[in-house]
């Protein structure tokens, strides 16, 4: 694909969420409906997410993956308090894998969009290869330290022009993570981790990070033995 189709492509992917975002604030209807959603996690309640996905009907499924790619891509700061309902609505194990399949779609998105939007040239070449070498595991190791980032992850990423594959392996990887540590963490009434697993999420982070650079030297210097040879 030449540069001149990518910025056409760009431009009228920017034409179309200008359009889309004007729509929201001009129209009431979209506005009030965007607005319910916003209120629905700003609560912080799992029961009134629970009792959205159940007054959906036979649309809960639709509902659930509806709700979690809306809090990644608009409210990617709150926590993802939607497994625990998901958990409530659907059953644990069902639950946790209706939240992880939405959650990983929603970061995905924001992935795309961000990808796509924003021109990555003026990023210097050795940003560009931090990215491309460290952005999956990086995806890991920032949903485990902050779980309720999947969105900011695809943000950021995106910018930086990290390959689809690294970021799905890295997003879908974090964020079964975090699926797994609320839903079977946290409950109802206790929609925060507890100290002990957000302390194990942490170290778990750290270990990932020092891993990884050992990794990374090791493969180096290996290198460097092979080209003096």
């Amino acid at each position: 694909m030449s540069n001149k189709t990518k910025i056409r492509i760009q431009l009228a992917a920017w034409v179309v969420l200008l359009l889309a975002a004007g729509a929201v604030v001009i129209f009431p209807q979209l506005r009030s409906a965007f607005l319910a959603k916003v209120m629905l996690f700003t609560q912080k309640s799992p029961q009134t997410l629970a009792g959205a996905l159940r007054s959906a009907g036979s649309w809960q499924l639709g509902s659930a993956v509806v709700l979690a790619v809306f809090r990644e891509m608009f409210l990617p700061w709150i926590a993802p308090i939607l497994t625990i309902a998901d958990t409530m609505v659907f059953g644990t194990v069902p639950g946790m894998m209706v939240a992880w399949f939405g959650n990983v779609i929603g970061a995905s998105i924001c992935f795309a969009l961000s990808n796509l939007l924003f021109c990555r040239r003026s990023l210097c070449l050795p940003l560009q290869s931090a990215v491309q070498n460290w952005g999956s595991i990086g995806c890991v190791v920032l949903l485990l330290l902050f779980p309720s980032a999947g969105g900011i992850a695809g943000y950021l990423m995106g910018f930086g022009g990290l390959r689809w594959r690294q970021w799905f392996l890295g997003i879908a990887a974090g964020e079964f993570a975090v699926t797994l540590a609320y839903g079977f963490c946290c409950s109802p009434y206790v929609t925060t981790l507890p100290d002990n697993i957000a302390w194990m999420m942490r170290i778990i982070a750290v270990i990932l990070v020092v891993g990884t650079i050992a990794v990374h030297r090791l493969k180096n210097s290996h290198q460097k033995i092979e080209i003096k040879k």
